[in-house]
């Protein structure tokens, strides 16, 4: 039965044993992983998992693998690890992407053995990553600078020992430690021996025998890495994705839950922005400046009266501008698209975000591949007059002419150019 290949959004069913480990794990990754919808569905007997996708431990080897509830390619994990750890180069089949390899069917063993090539690259090339640091410490001898002041304080009866202050060369820093942890908790959980080995090894070799902490690295001690390590930057840039987006859990084998588990729809606003970034890009040439903003609140509701009255201010997804003036708004929505008409809901919140930001057209992106449609919009004084739903073809592996090709048929959406005629949508006050 295991390991259970599943889709995101469809029923499955198990024995009373795993059903309850799979309710540990949902309560296990709400608390760590904090995410924004419910995960776990369960009706008479049968259980639907939502808004995440990767792999479900367990325990005692039962893998759950979750694929995404829209249509896919068959790389589609590639794909979402580009999406998940920027815009380096990804390296699911060695040193090249050659394709689907059976290794790599799931998204954990391909960000396992990605994140193994990038650290032993990065050694091999620096060795371990080495900070200076200035400590205090107070010496039997004096090797630094002496702090007069604490010396002569206590020199009456302890004239031998000198507080000073110098400057050390540190391995045991949060970059170290960031890089180790990730390593141990992704070898714990890959079942390559390889890439469990090699992990294991690289580990090691950064700790250089030091006594190392075992807890998780906090997320607010991930910072830049200094520019004299950035050999290391595709190895950091992975494991603070890791560790700040996703739910990894610790080497204690007495723990079940989900081995690596993403939320999906952050990855559609990944992929927007950089729709709009390509879109920036290729426009240079056309004579017109394009630039886009990403999230930012704007007024919708002022209110007239007194407490306990609020405002309310809408933050579009992302915007686009076109020498300085709006020419659209964005709303990502991670949902199947049925191919007649967006949801009514869907409807109205990119319609009324529009408005407040005064934007001629409002733009609906779904993960699913179709071409733009467009939709005259009445009630609105022209702001905004279209709608247009775009599928971006989220999981499927972007090569740089398919990039390309996602911002031409953005902005020839934008310009009226994708063919099909405009239906008209029309709203009525109840």
């Amino acid at each position: 039965m295991f390991p259970l290949d599943v889709r995101e959004g469809d029923e499955f069913s198990l024995d009373l044993q795993h059903a309850q480990r799979l309710r540990q794990s949902a309560e296990r990754v709400r608390a760590q992983l904090n995410p924004r919808f419910q995960i776990l569905h369960e009706r008479a007997g049968t259980f639907r998992i939502s808004n995440v996708i990767g792999t479900i431990d367990l325990g005692g080897g039962a893998l759950i693998h979750v694929s995404p509830k829209v249509p896919t390619s068959t790389d589609w994990v590639a794909a979402a690890t580009w999406l998940l750890t920027g815009s380096e180069d990804i390296e699911v089949a060695g040193q090249r992407r050659a394709g689907t390899s059976s290794l790599h069917k799931n998204l954990l063993e391909a960000l396992a053995r990605i994140y193994l090539t990038r650290l032993q690259r990065a050694y091999r090339q620096d060795g371990p990553i080495v900070l200076m640091e200035r400590v205090s410490r107070t010496l039997p001898y004096l090797h630094g600078k002496l702090d007069v002041t604490r010396w002569a304080r206590a020199a009456a009866w302890r004239p031998h020992m000198f507080p000073v202050s110098r400057t050390e060369l540190a391995q045991d820093n949060p970059y170290t430690r960031g890089l180790m942890h990730v390593a141990d908790r992704l070898a714990h959980i890959s079942a390559d021996p390889t890439v469990r080995n090699g992990l294991h090894t690289v580990s090691r070799d950064l700790s250089a025998g030091l006594p190392m902490s075992s807890r998780p690295v906090a997320p607010s001690t991930l910072l830049a890495l200094p520019e004299q390590w950035k050999a290391y930057e595709p190895a950091w840039s992975l494991a603070k994705a890791i560790l700040t987006r996703t739910s990894l859990f610790g080497a204690s084998g007495s723990l079940t839950g989900v081995g690596l588990a993403i939320e999906a729809w952050p990855l559609l606003e990944t992929l927007l922005a950089k729709t709009l970034a390509d879109v920036q890009r290729v426009e240079r040439a056309s004579g017109h400046t394009y630039t886009y903003r990403m999230q930012g609140s704007v007024p919708l509701l002022t209110p007239s009266g007194a407490l306990p009255q609020r405002p309310f201010s809408p933050e579009p997804d992302g915007r686009l501008f076109r020498d300085g003036q709006l020419l659209a708004t964005f709303e990502a929505k991670y949902a199947r698209f049925d191919g007649s008409v967006p949801s009514r809901e869907h409807i109205y919140q990119s319609l009324s975000t529009a408005a407040a930001c005064g934007a001629s057209t409002a733009v609906l992106v779904y993960p699913e591949k179709f071409p733009p449609m467009s939709w005259n919009v009445s009630g609105f004084q022209s702001r905004p007059s279209r709608l247009i739903a775009i599928g971006l073809d989220m999981f499927r592996w972007p090569p740089p002419s398919h990039a390309d090709s996602r911002a031409a048929q953005l902005i020839a959406a934008l310009s009226g150019g994708q063919g099909g005629a405009a239906s008209s949508v029309q709203l009525v006050a109840a």
